[in-house]
């Protein structure tokens, strides 16, 4: 067992790539459902001892730009994130004798340190542990027009944890991918997300979709090497956005002796995207550096 209590200390250095940013265009449009599935990748390598790391996997909707936003205050920019963690951090629900280096857990929150109305909140649903190589799949979805449901499925054992918070009417006009990483956490392993699909209120919005023109417009940068996505195409509506997969690609060595490397995968699903649009397998790239202070309480 480490030497170090659960969500106990200050995470500091964090580094996080975001390789799928979505930001919505119009005034009050807001995302009302988001799709996501995830493998879980090899168990990351135990920290030495007096030292800690944190690896944070996570999908996520905020406010986004506050001007195109409809009731923004009080609450200010929290980030709805059902996050999949390895190591310290300030998840709730968690027992004090769970190894934080045990195992990956996963489990739906709410984080904002805007610090109002309440101060830094960091609050979440029931947490349940997932393997290496097992599929978890995270559903975001607006119900009765102010609260927010996030509900995680693990593909391999079937169970199934949710989280519910009330936002008030708080527009959500940013999706987005990320991984983040804290300390000594480096990311020697893939992360392959796939299977996504968003849906907005509003259709036309020229920021849904990754829009090609939009982005050129505007000068709006979210590409990065590295991370990858592809099959992007708008559905018939013009309100529903799929993608096949977004890849993060290794960007470091292991540490010497990993018991994951010889286990570790590379992502082997091929898009064939949507031949009716003429993006039939082309990859995209994309990404945002991008990074939340992830902190304890």
């Amino acid at each position: 067992m480490h030497p170090v209590p659960f969500a106990a200390l200050a995470l500091l250095g964090a580094r996080g790539a975001c390789a799928f940013d979505m930001p919505l265009n119009n005034k009050g449009n807001t995302f009302v459902e988001f799709n996501v599935s995830l493998l879980v990748p090899p168990l990351p390598a135990r920290p030495p001892s007096f030292s800690q790391l944190t690896f944070f996997l996570w999908p996520g909707l905020q406010p986004g730009f506050a001007q195109n936003n409809l009731n923004f205050e009080p609450l200010g920019n929290g980030v709805l994130q059902p996050v999949l963690t390895y190591g310290i951090s300030c998840v709730p629900n968690v027992a004090q004798s769970t190894d934080p280096y045990g195992q990956w857990l996963v489990s739906g929150l709410y984080v904002n340190l805007d610090k109002k109305p309440t101060g830094e909140i960091c609050n979440g649903g029931d947490v349940m542990s997932v393997t290496p190589n097992d599929t978890i799949h995270f559903r975001f979805s607006l119900q009765q027009s102010t609260v927010w449901v996030q509900t995680i499925t693990s593909k391999q054992t079937g169970q199934t944890v949710s989280y519910s918070i009330d936002l008030g009417g708080q527009t959500q006009g940013r999706a987005e991918l990320d991984v983040e990483l804290y300390n000594t956490a480096t990311q020697y392993f893939p992360v392959s997300w796939t299977d996504i699909a968003l849906r907005v209120n509003q259709s036309n919005d020229a920021g849904f979709c990754f829009n090609a023109a939009f982005q050129k417009q505007t000068g709006y940068k979210n590409i990065k090497t590295g991370e990858s996505c592809s099959g992007i195409r708008l559905g018939d509506d013009g309100a529903t956005c799929f993608v096949d997969s977004c890849v993060f690609s290794a960007n470091a060595q292991p540490p010497a002796g990993w018991a994951g490397a010889q286990n570790s995968f590379v992502a082997t699903k091929t898009s064939r995207g949507n031949p009716e649009r003429g993006i039939a397998g082309v990859p995209i790239i994309l990404a945002f550096t991008i990074s939340f202070a992830f902190l304890v309480s």
